[in-house]
């Protein structure tokens, strides 16, 4: 088990998870400079990222 980077909840995280945090809304907390990276390890291969500006 290991502890979520923001919350501090133990979690298993799922093989490709390899991000430190237990879920998206953990990791979407505040801006990260490895969000591709973590995208990717939620939600599995074949997943892209594309840019959305405006207010969140």
């Amino acid at each position: 088990m290991l502890k979520c980077l923001e919350c501090r909840t133990p979690y298993t995280p799922e093989p490709q998870n390899t991000s430190g945090f237990c879920s998206w809304e953990c990791f979407d907390v505040k801006p990260r400079p490895n969000a591709p990276e973590a995208f990717h390890g939620f939600l599995g291969d074949g997943v892209t990222m594309t840019q959305v500006e405006g207010d969140r």
